[in-house]
């Protein structure tokens, strides 16, 4: 089990939504790859962001592009 901390590299402005450094959630997952790197997390990272913050983030915008993911 891993613990993950996924934050928002830079400000980014979407359709919808708007993304500022620093912000971030967390997600465990049972495998010790990164979660930005599996396509199958992208839904529960999305929903992690609008739960904490109310940003309804696409999730094939999900990945390192994006977002920063590291270990904790």
């Amino acid at each position: 089990m891993a613990l993950w901390k996924i934050s928002v590299k830079f400000k980014t402005v979407k359709s919808g939504y708007q993304l500022e450094p620093g912000m971030n959630v967390e997600i465990s997952t049972p495998s010790t790859t990164p979660p930005l790197s599996l396509t199958k997390y992208r839904e529960e990272i999305s929903a992690l962001f609008k739960s904490k913050y109310g940003v309804d983030i696409n999730p094939s915008y999900i990945g390192a592009s994006y977002f920063v993911c590291e270990k904790i």
